[in-house]
């Protein structure tokens, strides 16, 4: 899986993994072969294809937002390089991921992201923006870090 995905898209899909805790879901993630990334100065479409000989997601099964349809909440994004900060959203088409959507909350998204940190919405809460925009997620347990 690792091949063409960043440390900061790898950390991303393991906080997935962690806070769904679903089997069918992580056997994609980690089946998931990288195909392109496109840049949008404000964030990042991230392409990938996943085996279907594995079992597709039962979209019921998961704790989400929109439950039953796609897309699948990611972390809350913490960085320097993230203005605002930001959000991340997995997608995809018949029980299949196919893409991960991450985005600022402001007005860039570097395209190196060095260090950060990675939240659920309603762990966050000190976060003055999220605050002012009363954005609210579901809560997912997890945290992680930026190696870098």
């Amino acid at each position: 899986m690792t091949d063409g995905f960043s440390e900061f898209e790898l950390t991303v899909f393991e906080w997935i993994k962690c806070a769904y805790a679903n089997q069918q879901l992580t056997a994609q993630i980690d089946s998931a072969k990288f195909l392109k990334r496109d840049w949008t100065k404000v964030g990042f479409h991230v392409y990938f294809e996943v085996s279907r000989e594995l079992e597709p997601i039962n979209l019921d099964d998961l704790d989400n937002t929109w439950p039953g349809k796609w897309p699948i909440d990611g972390p809350f994004l913490v960085s320097e390089d993230i203005h605002g900060g930001g959000g991340t959203l997995l997608w995809g088409k018949d029980g299949y991921i196919s893409s991960i959507e991450m985005y600022a909350h402001g007005d860039f998204f570097n395209e190196k992201v060095e260090k950060f940190e990675l939240h659920d919405f309603a762990s966050y809460p000190h976060n003055e923006l999220v605050k002012s925009l009363n954005h609210s997620g579901n809560s997912k347990s997890g945290k992680l870090r930026g190696k870098k």
